[in-house]
């Protein structure tokens, strides 16, 4: 079954939050997979550094055993229930270290990239008592900052080395562990038999990061029914099946790459195939990847915008090579998806796009555009089936949903339902994030939107993105699409520039098309016949190759 209709979701939804009670977490719908298809391909891993070679394979009852001896591993070291934060790249163990947080505990994937002192907040935050990181001979700077960041952490118990034996201890405080986390030998870890029992579906199975590089500590918490939910909805959007090949190059410390491309194939007993241990951030994989989709038989990819505009770029052969694969779409997410690299991706690579849009908090999901039929332009498909989204006007003050906006109208997304997250670990982030009325509390995501007649939603941006000029509201979408509109533009970043008199005025920054050219007078040119609402003309337009990312692969506006 695959849902193509908000009428279709509606109807699946009862059905959804029955198999996600019935479920109850990740783990159970990975066994199920094993015990349907025990032999049958869970993962394997390319690594990037041997051509991509596949140097790791292994079947769905090897994936869940490695999972297991993890959770048996991980209760051991901590003596009682582990806290385990992961600060890896995209490898086979991260995988094993994730789920097998959840089997005993509650998994903390954080980004490798960070600072030692943003980590040290993140794990004193989470109540971290395992740390996974890579040995200093195998991780190099990234090793040696995650386990200087351990050791000043006082929760701390024990650090699980990858790649090497720790060797040298110099600096860990002697009442640190520290232990060689290999994922083949913890198949003949003691203790793992059947797992630590069914987790209860209520309670916490992850604390995911969802601030900013520079922000306080913001873990995000996930329960076991909230992930396992997303998957079962998710699953029933998309169609997905056994004979189904994710290709996954989104980085783990991230709810898309640990979801999308991870547990949501598991669930159906797909195989996952890991694009290297940098993905997508690799610059050699957006030329190889037709190559590699072909050879491993990959049927869908989750990505951001930038991500499908080098792959219909960066390979001269993209259009002949990506009609031999047997994939059938590519999940968009995390950013809006400018329509023209949606035509140049789809018309170079004829692979159709499905947009969607989500949040750490919504489970990674919250809308999903159809698989099987055309969406309104510039939707972001229909509500995830089981879960409820409204458009409301809020009474900031009171925190009361005043009104559902009209159809077409936009109003601040609010969401409840099984995919939910449970809210935020620190009391003083949870005050804000909810509305409620007669029907109960609801997620205030923040973001602005609207529904049409038939269902479909599109967004309108965030709410605190709205740049303000002399208590004028422009939204930055108007921007986007407009310079968007450029032959010559790729990616548009606008954002509020302080102003003495005004508050804000709008700027812009915006990255060309490979060989493209055009200067910032002429985008500014452009601009100002484009934009019909004069306010929301910029002041200043830059152009920037390649503009700033994050390590998910948005724009970073901070930065600019």
């Amino acid at each position: 079954m695959t849902i193509n209709t908000p009428t279709e979701a509606r109807h699946a939804g009862h059905a959804v939050q029955e198999q996600a009670r019935e479920a109850g977490s990740a783990i159970a719908l990975i066994e199920k997979s094993a015990a349907r298809a025990p032999n049958a391909v869970a993962l394997t891993y390319l690594d990037s550094n041997k051509d991509y070679e596949a140097t790791t394979r292994w079947t769905f009852t090897q994936f869940l055993a490695r999972v297991r001896g993890a959770g048996a591993l991980f209760s051991e070291l901590s003596l009682g229930k582990p806290v385990v934060s992961i600060i890896l790249p995209s490898i086979p163990e991260n995988h094993v270290a994730v789920w097998g947080a959840q089997g005993s505990g509650i998994a903390n994937p954080l980004n490798p990239w960070l600072e030692p002192e943003h980590l040290v907040q993140l794990m004193n935050a989470a109540g971290t008592t395992v740390v996974v990181t890579l040995a200093e001979q195998a991780g190099g700077e990234v090793a040696r900052k995650a386990i200087s960041a351990a050791c000043s952490v006082p929760s701390v118990k024990a650090i699980c080395a990858v790649g090497a034996h720790p060797g040298d201890t110099t600096g860990i405080p002697e009442g640190i562990r520290t232990v060689h986390f290999d994922a083949d030998s913890l198949v003949n870890h003691p203790g793992n038999g059947s797992g630590a029992g069914r987790p209860d579906g209520k309670q916490p199975a992850a604390y995911l990061h969802t601030g900013g590089t520079t922000s306080a500590p913001k873990l995000a918490v996930l329960s076991h029914e909230n992930l396992a939910a997303a998957a079962i909805a998710a699953n029933l959007h998309l169609g997905l099946t056994g004979d189904d090949v994710a290709l996954g190059g989104l980085p783990l410390f991230h709810i898309n790459g640990i979801s999308v491309t991870g547990l949501w194939p598991w669930a159906v007993g797909a195989e996952v195939v890991m694009l290297g241990s940098m993905g997508f951030r690799e610059p050699r994989l957006a030329e190889r990847f037709w190559e590699l989709a072909k050879k491993h038989r990959g049927t869908f990819l989750s990505a951001v915008p930038t991500v499908y505009l080098a792959l219909a770029t960066a390979n001269p052969n993209a259009a002949r090579e990506s009609r031999q694969t047997r994939l059938k779409f590519g999940i968009v997410g995390a950013a809006p998806l400018p329509p023209d690299v949606r035509s140049l991706f789809e018309q170079t690579c004829g692979i159709p796009l499905v947009e969607g849009y989500g949040l750490t908090e919504s489970t990674c999901v919250a809308t999903v555009g159809p698989v099987n039929g055309p969406a309104p332009a510039s939707s972001v498909g229909m509500g995830l089936a089981g879960q409820q989204i409204r458009a409301v006007e809020i009474d900031q003050a009171s925190r009361q949903i005043v009104a559902d906006v009209p159809t077409g109208k936009v109003g601040t997304i609010v969401l409840k339902g099984p995919n939910i997250f449970l809210g935020y670990l620190e009391p003083a982030h949870d005050k804000r994030a909810w509305v409620s009325d007669a029907s109960g509390r609801w997620f205030d995501t923040g973001d602005l939107g609207s529904v049409d007649e038939k269902g479909f939603w599109r967004l309108a941006g965030r709410a605190k993105d709205l740049i303000i000029r002399g208590g004028h509201n422009i939204d930055p979408a108007m921007i986007e699409s407009s310079l968007s509109a450029h032959p010559a533009v790729a990616l548009v970043a606008p954002i509020g520039r302080p102003d003495a008199k005004l508050g804000e005025v709008p700027v812009a920054y915006v990255q060309l098309y490979p060989e493209a050219h055009a200067t910032a007078e002429e985008l500014q040119a452009f601009a100002e016949q484009a934009i019909t609402e004069r306010a929301a003309v910029p002041r200043r337009i830059e152009i920037i190759d390649p503009l700033p990312l994050t390590a998910v692969g948005k724009i970073y506006k901070p930065a600019l």
